[in-house]
């Protein structure tokens, strides 16, 4: 009996916790290679559903170098996520592997957590900036 009330214990407990999986608002599988051989692959954003303003949603994507020659991400920018809110400002997030080279088959990951500020549409795009032979290539716009 004493056992039998542990057990039921437990189950109640665990429908009482909140849930720590969130929703999947967006996926993308990939893959889709970029005109600078920067293959993007697994993008998601998650969060609650439904969202509401100052809830927070997590980005994740993954680029894999597939060109040739060793590509090098600028020192400044990097890797990122870029968000362009209900405003139409662009804004970057989780600016990570800055000054970093991919050679080919090689990848690097990004995650990053962005707080919905304002009510309206959210845009979030994988971006990223490389060194170029005379100035800083970012890609993609959107």
């Amino acid at each position: 009996m004493e056992r039998r009330r542990i057990i039921l214990a437990l189950v109640v407990a665990l429908l009482l916790m909140p849930s720590a999986y969130a929703d999947t608002l967006c996926s993308y599988k990939g893959p889709d290679t970029s005109e600078h051989y920067l293959q993007l692959a697994d993008f998601l954003v998650s969060g609650d559903s439904p969202l509401t303003v100052g809830d927070k949603v997590t980005a994740s994507f993954k680029l894999t170098y597939v060109g040739e020659e060793p590509v090098t991400f600028d020192d400044k920018y990097g890797v990122f996520v870029a968000v362009k809110d209900p405003d139409g400002k662009t804004k970057m997030f989780g600016n990570t592997h800055q000054g970093k080279t991919l050679k080919s088959g090689k990848s690097v990951t990004v995650e990053t957590d962005i707080t919905l500020d304002k009510e309206g549409e959210w845009v979030l795009w994988a971006s990223y900036c490389i060194k170029g032979k005379k100035e800083t290539i970012c890609s993609p716009d959107e």
